[in-house]
């Protein structure tokens, strides 16, 4: 049913529960008293329902943004220990690439392996602006997701 039919029929007991005991009255009939008190108890009962149904649903989207918030903070807690492994990666690559270096300009190689060096640093340049880019718009969708159930 929906909310603006139960207000109508909410309105309906209760005006019919009001009329039921004011005939009640007039005619000495407390059978037709109470039966018009009880339209008023159903119609106050239905009020109680309808808002204890939006308290609900409020909890209930509480809690799936609760959830959302708490799935964003293990996603990024994922992404920085993943960041952390690329710069430790990063630090042997680049110890690595030093060894190399030096072994290279015993052997009179040093201008071949300052290009390669370069070439290499511009490439992981490039992949870890690749990886900020996809974690920007994976951030940028869940916001967007979060923010849309927030309205829902």
């Amino acid at each position: 049913m929906s909310s603006r039919t139960s207000a109508t029929q909410r309105i309906a007991d209760r005006v019919k529960g009001k009329a039921k005991k004011v005939a009640g009255a007039v005619a000495s009939d407390d059978t037709l008293r109470q039966e018009g008190a009880l339209h008023e108890q159903k119609a106050g009962k239905a009020l109680e329902a309808e808002r204890l149904a939006e308290k609900a649903e409020t909890a209930a989207a509480r809690a799936a943004l609760a959830e959302r918030q708490r799935s964003l903070a293990l996603e990024e807690q994922d992404l920085a220990e993943k960041a952390e492994r690329i710069a430790k990666a990063d630090a042997t690559m680049e110890e690595e690439a030093e060894r190399t270096l030096e072994h290279q300009r015993r052997d009179g190689r040093t201008r071949q392996l300052g290009n390669e060096r370069a070439a290499l640093t511009e490439e992981r340049r490039a992949l870890a602006a690749e990886a900020a880019v996809e974690d920007l718009d994976s951030r940028i969708e869940a916001s967007k997701q979060a923010r849309n159930s927030e309205i829902r």
